[in-house]
C-alpha cells in the first residue's frame, strides 16, 4: 500500500532536484509501482530488466531509463539498491511503517541489505589536501552511479578495492578538471565489451584503476587537456 503522505515526502520531492525534468515524473512513478509489487518486507528483484518487465511492461522506455530511475531512487533514499551473490535486490526504505497486517509475515525470500561499514576516522588528512580528497571521494561516488546507469548493475567494491579506487580517483582529479573527469568516465563506461581496451580486464570489471591506465588516451580522443603520469 502506498502511503497517503508520499506526496509531501521530502525524499519523493528530491527526485525533481536530481533528475532531468523530462524524467522526474517517470522516476516517481517507478517508485510507486515498486511499492505496489514489493513483498511484505518491501523487497523485490532489482535488476533493470526485471523491474521494467514486472512493474511497467507496457512502457516504451529502454532498460537504461529504468536503471537511471533506480539509481535516482537509491540516491534520494527512497530505496536501497544492493547486490547479494550476484543478484540485485531493492528494498523500499521504511516500508513497514506504512503497511498493515504485516504481523502475519514470516521471512523474505530476498537477503537483507549489507550493513553499511563505518568509515575510519583514525587517519587525519592534511588541511591543504581537503579539496582534493573531497573531489576524489565525489569522483568515486559519481563513478558508481554512472556505472549503474551505463552497465545496468551495481559497481562491486571490497575494502581493498575501495582504497585502490580512491587512490586512482585522486590521480584523475590531480590531472583533470571535474567536468573532464566526468566526460572521461562516461566514455570509458560506454566502450563495448569487445573493445581491445576492455577485453584484457580481469573478469570484465571496469574499475577506476583500470580507467586510470586508459584515461590519457580517452582524454586525447575527447580533446581534453591533461596528462596522467
Amino acid at each position: 500500500m502506498v502511503s497517503k503522505t508520499l506526496g509531501s515526502s521530502r525524499r519523493f520531492q528530491a527526485i525533481d532536484e536530481i533528475a532531468p525534468s523530462a524524467d522526474s515524473s517517470f522516476y516517481q512513478l517507478i517508485f510507486v509501482l515498486i511499492v505496489s509489487h514489493a513483498d511484505d518486507f518491501g523487497r523485490l528483484e532489482g535488476d533493470a530488466f526485471t523491474i521494467k518487465h514486472r512493474v511497467f511492461p507496457v512502457s516504451r522506455r529502454p532498460e537504461k531509463d529504468f536503471a537511471s530511475a533506480l539509481s535516482a531512487l537509491h540516491e534520494v533514499g527512497l530505496i536501497v539498491w544492493y547486490q547479494v551473490q550476484q543478484k540485485q535486490i531493492i528494498e523500499v526504505v521504511n516500508f513497514c511503517d506504512h503497511q498493515q497486517g504485516l504481523h502475519k509475515r514470516t521471512k523474505s525470500v530476498f537477503s537483507d541489505p549489507p550493513k553499511k561499514k563505518r568509515r575510519s576516522t583514525t587517519i587525519e588528512e592534511p588541511q591543504a589536501e581537503g579539496g582534493l580528497t573531497s573531489r576524489a571521494r565525489l569522483t568515486v561516488e559519481s563513478y558508481k552511479e554512472q556505472y549503474y546507469i551505463e552497465r545496468n548493475k551495481p559497481y562491486l567494491q571490497h575494502r581493498i578495492q575501495e582504497e585502490k579506487d580512491f587512490d586512482a580517483a585522486t590521480q584523475l582529479c590531480m590531472a583533470y578538471q571535474d567536468e573532464d573527469v566526468t566526460r572521461i568516465i562516461a566514455q570509458y563506461l560506454r566502450l563495448p565489451n569487445d573493445h581491445p581496451k576492455i577485453k584484457f580486464l580481469k573478469g570484465g570489471q571496469r574499475t577506476i584503476p583500470a580507467l586510470l591506465t586508459q584515461a590519457a588516451e580517452i582524454a586525447e580522443t575527447l580533446e581534453i587537456q591533461g596528462a596522467v603520469a
